[in-house]
C-alpha cells in the first residue's frame, strides 16, 4: 500500500451569510443582569463543503497526492451532496465513521458591511469523532507518511496526537478555531 498523507479533521457544512448593516446596530445588552439581544436578517446565503480537515484534504487533493480524510460525520453526509463531492478527487480517501443519529457538523457565518461576523458552529457528529480509533482503522507507520491533526471535537484531537505519537507517525498539530476549548479542558490547572 503506497504512504499517504492522513489528515484528521472536521468536515462540515458551511453556511456563509452576508447581512447590509452592523451587528451592533442589531445588539443589546444588559451587564447588570448578564443578559443580551441579537437580532439580524442576512441579505445572502450559500453553503460551501468545509472543515479545516476536509479544506485541508481538498487541496491535497488537488495537487494530485495520495491523502485520506478521517473523521466523524451525521445523517446528512449523503443528502447534503458531501458524499459526491469528495468522489470528484481520485487521489482522496474518505474514512468516516457515521453517526446516524447527529447531523455533519455545520458552521453558520454572518458578515456584517464592515466585516465584523457573527459564528455559530454546531459539532453534530463530532461530538463522536473520539471513537475513532486509527489503529483500527488501519492506520500504521507503513501506510502513513505524515498526519495532520487539525479543528476536530478536542478530546479526539488529543487522543490522536497520542495514537500517532505511539506509532511513530509524524504529525502537525493545529488546534485552529479550538485553541481555547483546548486549553480549558485539557491544559488549565
Amino acid at each position: 500500500m503506497p504512504s499517504k498523507i492522513l489528515v484528521l479533521g472536521s468536515i462540515a457544512y458551511d453556511n456563509i451569510m452576508g447581512f447590509d448593516g452592523l451587528h451592533i446596530d442589531n445588539y443589546s445588552a444588559d451587564p447588570s443582569t448578564k443578559k443580551f439581544y441579537l437580532s439580524i436578517m442576512p441579505k445572502s446565503r450559500w453553503m460551501n463543503f468545509g472543515g479545516a480537515g476536509a479544506n485541508i484534504a481538498y487541496n491535497i487533493a488537488l495537487m494530485g497526492a495520495p491523502v485520506q480524510l478521517t473523521t466523524s460525520a451525521g445523517k446528512d453526509y449523503v443528502s447534503g451532496g458531501y458524499a459526491e463531492h469528495h468522489k470528484k478527487f481520485p487521489t482522496l480517501e474518505v474514512n468516516i465513521d457515521f453517526q446516524m443519529n447527529e447531523f455533519t457538523a455545520s458552521a453558520y457565518i454572518v458578515n456584517d458591511k464592515q466585516n465584523n461576523l457573527v459564528n455559530l458552529f454546531h459539532p453534530g457528529a463530532l461530538g463522536q469523532s473520539s471513537k475513532i480509533v486509527l489503529s483500527k482503522k488501519g492506520v500504521n507507520k507503513s501506510n502513513v507518511k505524515i498526519a495532520s491533526i487539525s479543528p476536530d471535537d478536542p478530546g479526539a484531537m488529543i487522543q490522536w496526537a497520542k495514537e500517532l505519537k505511539s506509532m511513530g507517525i509524524p504529525y502537525i498539530f493545529d488546534p485552529g478555531q479550538v485553541t481555547l476549548l483546548l486549553v480549558k479542558k485539557f491544559f488549565k490547572k
